[in-house]
């Protein structure tokens, strides 16, 4: 099944111009009927349109803007932006001690409506240690001295929403138009938040290629997307539930979570960056899934590592992964929203024979006289050996051999009829006698073997032959039905 993004396919740009293309509603809709999303082909066909089936581009624009307002509440309340100040920081920090008084620019790939970067620009996190802000001054853009901030996105009307904003607040930042393929600004560290799962195959290697030392001049790249976990689609599908009302917002949040790549898959894109080494910050394996919501992929010249680390700490430099350091994961996760991933085997299905190993035989023993703890049993010529009946662990009574009654001097104990272990006997409870009530008849003596009980006026010793039932004493009501005073169960006294 292909996972499409509503937002990816009702507007195109000639990647040459960058001019606008038309864009038909009824093409829309058949690219997401044929992979299989009839909630998103429902919502394309609700999208405004000409007479001639054109996607209106005003109306298009202003649903966009809207999706990114509510885009930008959501990420407030994640506070993602705090997770990429707090990796932002030392990497500029390792920048600054390798080459001291080099001016920084940050540039921010598919910002959107800008978020990111305001946020930068007005809090000030990437001051360098010791230094003020100075407002208004023309060499220190956005952050602080020697720290520039730039957005770029292909979006025009995107672009200037974020333009717009960044002027109402009088923020020291600015947003360009710019292709991620092609970038036309340079800078020092690339960033970028929720786009790299809308590059697939070749062009997540070329988004990454694009950003290396020899092509950019930059000197390291972090970008930040959803973590692949299977509670990703279950987090996104609440929270867009809860804080986005735009049905085309609901169905883009949870597809962006279906979409996002593992460890694995940005390591090896990473590594077509050339000059770059490769990093994950928190892997899978290292991390909580319940407290991960985005993940981000590093890449920094060789030079620049030990001071990066430095800079991170002892506990936070050891949550890096490289390509060879990354923990290997055994099989990717099932995950119920994506058909075709690989399923556990459910605790119902069978299991091969050969796979479970047989429970340990005993010895049988045989009670010896005297009380001395048992023998074991005789084996030779003449003498019956005891079934043992084996079963898995898993089955009922695991690790227990059950054997055959036990043998005595005369041969193996009869079993008699009506008995649950061999050599006792149990009755049936009679009409108008509950289950469980104490009979009146006295115990057997010491002496009476248990295995078969004596009839009623049979001489003391004698047992009957094997094989023959003994009948059963009759045992009298102790409490006739109908007595005064006696409450049935269940009910009350009164």
């Amino acid at each position: 099944m292909q996972l499409l993004e509503i937002s990816d396919l009702v507007v195109s740009h000639d990647p040459v111009t960058r001019e606008r293309l038309p864009v038909r509603r009824d093409a829309v809709v058949a690219r997401l009927a044929a992979a299989g999303d009839r909630h998103g082909a429902r919502i394309a066909a609700t999208l405004p349109c000409d007479g001639d089936g054109v996607l209106d581009p005003v109306a298009t624009d202003r649903r966009l803007v809207a999706v990114h307002t509510e885009l930008q509440r959501l990420n407030e309340e994640l506070r993602i932006g705090d997770r990429i100040t707090e990796l932002l920081r030392p990497v500029l920090a390792a920048i600054r001690a390798a080459e001291p008084g080099r001016p920084l620019r940050v540039v921010d790939i598919g910002c959107g409506l800008g978020y990111l970067i305001r946020r930068l620009a007005a809090s000030g996190p990437l001051l360098a240690p010791g230094t003020s802000a100075a407002p208004g001054t023309p060499t220190a853009p956005g952050g602080g001295p020697g720290v520039e901030l730039v957005g770029v996105d292909h979006h025009a009307a995107l672009v200037a929403e974020a333009d717009r904003l960044a002027r109402a607040e009088h923020l020291p930042c600015r947003f360009v138009r710019g292709d991620a393929f092609r970038l036309d600004q340079p800078a020092t560290v690339y960033i970028s938040s929720g786009v790299l799962h809308h590059f697939r195959g070749p062009d997540l290697d070329t988004f990454f290629a694009a950003q290396s030392v020899t092509g950019s001049g930059a000197a390291a790249f972090c970008h930040f997307d959803i973590a692949a976990t299977g509670l990703a689609p279950v987090g996104a599908w609440i929270f867009h539930r809860a804080r986005m009302r735009d049905p085309l917002g609901r169905h883009d949040g949870v597809v962006s979570a279906l979409r996002a790549h593992d460890d694995g898959t940005l390591l090896r894109a990473a590594a077509h960056a050339e000059g770059m080494v490769p990093l994950v910050y928190e892997p899978r394996a290292r991390s909580n899934p319940f407290c991960t919501t985005i993940r981000p992929v590093l890449g920094i010249r060789p030079d620049l590592l030990p001071a990066l680390r430095t800079a991170l700490g002892r506990r936070p430099s050891n949550r890096l992964a490289t390509p060879d350091t990354l923990p290997p994961r055994p099989r990717p996760p099932w995950n119920p929203w994506l058909p075709g991933t690989p399923r556990r085997r459910a605790a119902t299905e069978p299991v091969e024979r050969s796979a479970v190993p047989e429970a340990a035989v005993p010895e049988p023993v045989v009670p010896g006289p005297g009380g001395d703890g048992g023998r074991p049993a005789p084996v030779g010529p003449g003498v019956q050996e005891p079934a043992v009946v084996r079963r898995p662990p898993g089955a009922t009574g695991a690790g227990r051999a059950r054997s055959a009654p036990p043998l005595t001097a005369d041969g193996p104990k009869p079993a008699v009829p009506g008995t649950g272990r061999a050599g006792e006997s149990r009755t049936a409870p009679e009409p108008g006698v509950r289950s469980g009530t104490p009979r009146s008849s006295a115990a057997p003596a010491a002496t009476e073997p248990r295995s078969a009980p004596r009839p009623l006026g049979a001489a003391p010793g004698s047992v009957p032959a094997h094989g023959t039932a003994a009948p059963e004493p009759a045992v009298p009501d102790r409490e006739p039905p109908g007595v005064p005073g006696r409450v049935p169960r269940g009910r009350s006294p009164r």
